[in-house]
């Protein structure tokens, strides 16, 4: 049996719950799943707490982060080298808004989530597209604004694989739940198309933007994203 209570400690709404044998195969419950989407909801949600108490084997878990998803970049991040400052872009209109939360570090792997409505799809989905296509765009504008791009040769232009190495990103998205479309039941990747046009507006809005504000971030950016593209071309020439 499960109890889940939302609300303070004098008051607040307890649903109990108990799986049918006769429908789940096996109705034993994963606590690391379990607290995995706490987390994640209480990084979605800032300023909201969660806490998870098992009585059956007494393990509790608490989680609470005022940060957002520029929390959960900074926390994915510990340990290693930033390239830049964790950047932080959102925009909204009606009742749909995006944000995300992007930082470039040392490594050379990638670690880019997606979200929307406090779902995690695993397999991304438009507004992960929207966001890869700003993200390219924007550093290739820029790169040609500060005449960066002279480090290639001619006729090469960066890719976006080179804008993968060393980048963590969180994207999310929120739009009322009748407007959302998935491939398939289990809500791993989204298909609504307006969302990647949408996306796409407000992280090169907002890279634009900060890459004014924050020349040595943009140029310490550009200087990771060159070396990958180099290092593309040089293999390719091998």
């Amino acid at each position: 049996q499960w109890n889940l209570k939302v609300g303070g400690s004098e008051t607040g709404t307890i649903t109990t719950f108990q799986p049918d044998k006769d429908v789940f195969e096996a109705t034993q419950f994963d606590s690391q799943k379990i607290k995995t989407l706490l987390k994640d909801r209480a990084y979605l949600i800032p300023g909201l707490s969660f806490h998870f108490y098992d009585e059956g084997s007494g393990e509790e878990a608490h989680y609470y982060f005022e940060g957002g998803i520029k929390s959960l970049v900074s926390h994915t991040n510990r340990g290693k080298e930033a390239v830049s400052e964790v950047i932080y872009v959102s925009k909204q209109v009606g009742d749909i808004s995006a944000e995300a939360a992007i930082q470039y570090t040392d490594t050379y792997n990638e670690n880019v989530k997606g979200y929307v409505n406090g779902i995690n799809t695993t397999d991304g989905g438009t507004h992960l597209t929207g966001f890869r296509i700003a993200l390219t765009r924007s550093i290739t504008d820029y790169a040609k604004k500060v005449g960066a791009s002279e480090k290639l040769p001619d006729g090469n232009g960066l890719s976006g694989d080179d804008m993968k190495e060393g980048l963590t990103a969180v994207v999310y998205v929120k739009m009322p739940s009748e407007s959302l479309q998935f491939e398939s039941q289990t809500k791993a990747k989204l298909n609504n198309p307006e969302v990647q046009g949408f996306v796409h507006s407000a992280v090169k809005e907002g890279l634009d933007t900060y890459f004014e504000e924050h020349p040595n971030d943009a140029r310490s950016i550009i200087d990771k994203v060159f070396l990958a593209a180099r290092a593309r071309l040089a293999a390719r020439a091998a």
